[in-house]
């Protein structure tokens, strides 16, 4: 997974969990990248930015535990 996919899915599970991202973020990189902390596992859908609409969609039908948007 991209570094930049890891830190976006990180911030997000640092909002949820309480975490404080300046303190926090250099250490969950790295547990992850150590295969510490496990998410790829997580994610069961991969949509572009112009699939955003579906994306929802199956977010709300309850379809999906983890989505990634890809902006490029």
């Amino acid at each position: 997974m991209p570094i930049n996919t890891v830190y976006l899915t990180l911030q997000y599970h640092m909002a949820v969990a309480g975490w404080k991202s300046v303190d926090s973020v250099p250490q969950l990189v790295e547990d992850y990248m150590e295969k510490k902390i496990k998410i790829d596992e997580f994610i069961t859908h991969h949509f572009a930015l112009s699939e955003i609409n579906d994306a929802f969609s199956v977010l709300h039908r309850g379809e999906s535990l983890r989505s990634v948007i890809h902006f490029a």
